[in-house]
C-alpha cells in the first residue's frame, strides 16, 4: 500500500516521505528543516498541517513541535526557562455539570483562561475533553492533565485506575498543549501514602508505568504532598497571610520541607519513599481560593478564605501572587480557581465565567502587571467584557 505523509506550514510544504507498506502498521520519521521559527509555546503557539493519504484514503491533522524539560534550576520549554502561571479548572457547568454545553463554551472557556492573564490551566479531576485540549494547543495554553481519583485503595480500584489513566494518557498525547501528567491528586484514594508502602510502591510504579507509555513529558506522581518517583514536587497552601506564604518559600525553610524536617502547611510530608529526587522543580500547585462574599450565594458556600468587598478581594489576591511570584525557590504556581463550583464559592467567576473583577484588574494581577494596573475594583462585582 502507498504511503504519502506531508507536513505543512501557512500552505506552504515544510517536509514529505514516500513508502509503501505490507504491515498494519508503520512508523515513519519526518524530518523538518532548520532554520525555520516553526515551535510551538504561549504566544506563539505555531501549529502545522498535517496530511496522510494511504492509498485512497486520506487523513488531515496538526502538530505541534515543543520540548518540555525539567531540571535543578526548574521548567525549560524549547529550552528557555519557563514559569507557570497556572488556574484550576474544573470544567463546571450550572446546567450541564461536567458536560461542557457547546464547543463554543469550550472555545470561550479556554479564551477567558487566557484573558486572565494566565499561561496555563490544571484541568482537576476529570479526564479533559478533547474539545478543551484543542483550543489550548490553538490558543497556547499550557496544560497539566488530571484523571478522577479513585474512592479507595482496593486492588480492583488500582487496575481500574491504571486502565483508565493508561487510556486517557494515550489519547491525548498528540496535544502540545498537554505538558505534564498528574495520575493521582492529594493521595486520594491512597490515604495511607505517608505510612505505607504498599501504597508508596503503587504510585511510584504508576509514574513510572506512565514514563513508558509517554517519555516525552514530566510526571507528577501525586499533586499537593506525599510525592514518590516524582518530576515535579508540588505544594498545596491555602494560607491567607501572603507575609507568611513569602516566608515558607524561602530556601531555607523549603529546604526543611524537602528534607522532611517538617510537615507542609497541611501537615503532611513533601516526600515519601527512598525513590523521590528533592533536586527536581516545585511549584505552589494550589493556593488561593478566596471567597467574595456577593450576598447571592447557596447556603453553605465556602472559600478556604473570605473577602467581605471587592476591594478587600482585590488586595488579597494580589498580595498572595506577589508572594509566590517572588520566591525564587517556586518554578510557578496555580491559582484556585477559575470559576465557582456549587458550594465552592471561591472562584474569580461565578458559575456563568462572570469575572469578580474587571478583568483589566485580574489580568494584571495574574499577568504579573498589577503594579500598573491603575484600576478601582472596588465595587466592581462583574464584568460581562470577557
Amino acid at each position: 500500500m502507498p504511503v504519502h505523509v506531508r507536513i505543512d506550514l501557512d500552505g506552504q510544504t515544510l517536509a514529505e516521505v514516500h513508502t509503501s507498506t505490507t504491515s498494519q502498521s508503520l512508523d515513519l520519521e519526518v524530518r523538518l528543516p532548520a532554520g525555520r521559527e516553526i515551535t510551538w509555546a504561549p504566544g506563539k503557539p505555531t501549529l502545522l498541517d498535517a496530511r496522510i493519504d494511504v492509498g485512497q484514503d486520506a487523513l488531515g491533522s496538526y502538530l505541534g513541535v515543543r520540548d518540555i524539560d525539567v531540571g535543578p534550576s526548574g521548567l525549560f520549554l524549547n529550552g528557555a526557562p519557563l514559569r507557570l502561571r497556572q488556574v484550576l479548572e474544573q470544567c463546571y457547568w450550572p446546567d450541564s455539570l461536567y458536560a461542557a454545553p457547546s464547543d463554543s463554551a469550550l472555545h470561550a472557556e479556554a479564551e477567558l483562561v487566557r484573558a486572565l492573564g494566565f499561561n496555563g490551566m490544571r484541568i482537576h479531576q476529570l479526564t479533559p475533553d478533547p474539545r478543551l485540549l484543542y483550543w489550548a494547543d490553538r490558543l497556547g495554553l499550557l496544560v497539566f492533565a488530571e484523571i478522577g481519583a479513585t474512592h479507595e485503595f482496593t486492588p480492583q480500584a488500582c487496575s481500574w485506575l491504571r486502565q483508565e489513566w493508561g487510556a486517557s494518557v494515550r489519547a491525548n498525547a498528540s496535544h502540545p498543549s498537554i505538558i505534564c501528567w498528574v495520575p493521582i491528586n492529594e493521595s486520594w484514594g491512597l490515604p495511607e501514602l505517608a505510612r505505607s508502602g504498599e501504597q508508596v510502591d503503587f504510585a511510584a510504579e504508576l509514574a513510572a508505568w506512565t514514563r513508558r507509555i509517554d517519555p516525552t513529558r514530566p510526571v507528577l506522581s501525586n499533586d499537593g504532598w506525599e510525592h514518590a518517583d516524582s518530576d515535579l514536587i508540588t505544594i498545596h497552601d491555602y494560607t491567607e497571610r501572603a507575609e507568611q506564604l513569602s516566608r515558607r518559600y524561602r530556601p531555607g525553610p523549603l529546604r526543611d520541607l524537602l528534607g522532611a524536617r517538617r510537615l507542609t502547611a497541611a501537615h503532611r510530608p513533601l516526600v515519601v519513599g527512598p525513590g523521590q529526587r528533592t533536586t527536581v522543580p516545585v511549584l505552589l500547585d494550589e493556593f488561593g481560593g478566596i471567597r467574595l462574599d456577593l450576598g447571592t450565594d447557596r447556603p453553605g458556600s465556602w472559600g478556604y478564605s473570605r473577602a467581605r468587598t471587592a476591594s478587600d478581594f482585590r488586595r488579597s489576591v494580589t498580595a498572595l501572587v506577589r508572594a509566590a511570584d517572588q520566591s525564587v525557590t517556586l518554578s510557578g504556581w496555580c491559582w484556585t480557581q477559575l470559576t465557582d463550583v456549587r458550594q465552592e464559592t471561591n472562584g474569580l467567576c461565578d458559575e456563568r465565567r462572570h469575572p469578580k473583577l474587571p478583568l483589566a484588574v485580574l489580568r494584571a494581577i495574574f499577568a504579573g502587571q498589577a503594579a500598573g494596573a491603575g484600576s478601582d475594583a472596588h465595587g466592581a462585582a462583574h464584568d460581562d467584557g470577557a
